[in-house]
């Protein structure tokens, strides 16, 4: 695949298509893509967080690795980010393995680009960050959702109920 393949990923992807021409372009210019076959592992459990994915095309399996095989706990397409708590948070051990089901290409960026993008170009840091925070915001808030159905199918707990209340208080802010 060519960069101009790349570059069209980039400029149909869902993820980046809110940020306007001039944005979109800054933070285009720190992303490198990434390519990968089936069954390889594109981040594994254990690993430093020294990058991150945009998902541009393909799918993958999030699984967490068990004595008894790989239980897969989510199955992503394009527009999903991978990695981005390990990298942000720079924790010592990714939770979880993320394999390839088919060919991938994603938009990668390390840590050490991100460092430097945040000395050289913050308002194109700034824009990843508002992307992944806008996609952490929104998985919170579905986990919360879940969270209240979860509870509400146990409406004879005292303690199920104070969470499903607790939650909903958040949730209306």
């Amino acid at each position: 695949m060519l960069d101009r393949d790349f570059d069209a990923l980039l400029e149909s992807s869902y993820f980046l298509a809110g940020l306007d021409p001039f944005s979109r372009t800054a933070l285009a210019m720190h992303l490198r893509p990434a390519r990968f076959a089936p069954d390889d592992v594109i981040l594994a459990a254990g690993d430093v967080g020294d990058s991150m994915y945009i998902l541009l095309s393909g799918s993958v399996r999030v699984q967490l690795p068990g004595t008894m095989g790989a239980h897969i706990v989510a199955r992503l397409g394009p527009d999903h980010l991978l990695g981005e708590i390990a990298f942000f948070g720079r924790v010592d051990g990714r939770i979880a393995d993320v394999v390839a089901d088919g060919d991938v290409v994603a938009a990668q960026i390390t840590c050490a680009t991100y460092d430097k993008m945040v000395e050289t170009d913050p308002g194109a840091a700034e824009t990843l960050e508002k992307l992944v925070l806008d996609v952490m915001l929104a998985r919170v808030a579905d986990t919360d959702s879940r969270m209240v159905a979860v509870f509400a199918d146990h409406p004879n707990d005292p303690i199920f109920q104070a969470e499903a209340r607790m939650l909903a208080g958040r949730m209306d802010r």
